[in-house]
């Protein structure tokens, strides 16, 4: 198991590859903080990480006047040591309080004897062609516009070194839709989505077992995502654990926290 610190440092820095692809992309990562900027008009696409350390109440101010010169919401997540001292700092700014966020992890994933059986075709995307056939699923799941999840998940950021996306197909139709970056032998899980009409038919655990497989085939030793409320029963499934709770705090609005 990696140490808090590590976790936290992985975090930040798989966050960070999966957004480098964004036309409006900037970032400015420090030693335990970190803030994320696509450029997209959502708090679902731009991110701020903020460490415990005595300059934490600062790195909030700092990433909160870059985003606000772009006119940007974001989702802040604070480790559970910095919660207290950046709750002033946080309504002083607007934030408003979106509960917490659990980060799991994973290092021996649960085996899945059904998953041979299963209907589902697991594919890695590499061509552009089969990403903007996946993006209006994740648009519809997440509730965003799809031109602005297109722009985020762009044929620049297949060539990405570390960042992967897969699918799970039914029948020829997307069904499940997932994106991974790896930091060493980690591997951050991103965006899983599952199309509404699709939900609870086992198109994600399969998807997801699929993709554990695949990286552990290459030498990964652990897993890690924060999790919705509403995933969070399929991570623990597949051998997700939770580590600790993130606080996070709100500007503007989530299909992911805070409750929508």
């Amino acid at each position: 198991m990696p140490s808090p610190t590590a976790l936290w440092r992985a975090l930040m820095d798989s966050c960070h590859l999966n957004c480098r692809a964004a036309p409006g992309y900037e970032a400015h990562l420090l030693r335990d903080s970190g803030q994320i900027l696509t450029g997209e008009p959502h708090a679902d696409m731009n991110f701020a990480f903020i460490g415990a350390s005595s300059a934490a109440s600062d790195h909030l101010r700092l990433f909160h006047e870059r985003a606000a010169e772009r006119g940007l919401p974001m989702i802040v997540l604070g480790t559970p040591d910095a919660a207290e001292p950046l709750a002033a700092e946080a309504a002083s700014q607007g934030y408003v309080p979106a509960g917490e966020v659990p980060l799991m992890v994973c290092i021996a994933p649960n085996p899945d004897p059904v998953l041979a059986s299963q209907p589902y075709e697991i594919e890695r995307i590499d061509d552009p062609a089969v990403l903007r056939e996946a993006a209006p699923l994740a648009a519809r799941t997440f509730c965003l516009p799809l031109a602005d999840v297109a722009r985020v998940y762009n044929p620049e950021s297949l060539a990405t070194s570390g960042v992967d996306y897969f699918i799970a197909r039914r029948e020829g139709e997307v069904w499940s839709f997932v994106q991974t970056s790896r930091i060493g032998t980690q591997v951050g899980i991103w965006s899983m989505a599952t199309a509404p009409e699709y939900q609870g038919q086992g198109a994600g655990r399969a998807l997801l077992a699929a993709v554990l497989s695949h990286h552990r085939q290459r030498g990964v030793e652990t897993f890690f995502l924060t999790a919705s409320s509403a995933g969070q029963r399929l991570y623990q499934q597949v051998g997700f654990q939770e580590t600790t709770c993130l606080a996070c705090w709100l500007s503007g609005s989530s299909a992911q926290v805070g409750g929508g």
